[in-house]
């Protein structure tokens, strides 16, 4: 044992200093590159609340609030300008449109 340590143990600078630089390169490569991939993805998905469609904006339904039969999902209630509920239902010609739930 060399006399250069003291108190028996080895100190962690002469740990250190044998490591191999490439393998921490190759390391830091790798995350970054997980890092792009991740960040492109949640860049592309974004979700807005209103549609661009053409709204009647005066009309009692939600419609009026901003929402869109056409856009919006199947079967979802919400509630309309005059406070009461509406559910999105399809007529036979494949439309879709606001109906009052009673």
């Amino acid at each position: 044992m060399n006399n250069e340590f003291y108190g028996g143990g080895i100190p962690f600078s002469a740990i250190l200093k044998s490591k191999n630089p490439l393998r921490t390169k190759k390391r830091i490569k790798k995350r970054k590159s997980k890092n792009k991939k991740n960040n492109k993805t949640h860049k592309i998905h974004k979700k807005s609340d209103k549609c661009i469609c053409k709204l009647n904006k005066k009309s009692p339904t939600p419609e009026g609030l901003g929402f869109c039969p056409i856009c919006s999902p199947l079967n979802i209630m919400m509630r309309g300008k005059d406070k009461k509920l509406y559910e999105i239902k399809v007529k036979k010609s494949k439309e879709h449109f606001w109906k009052l739930v009673q």
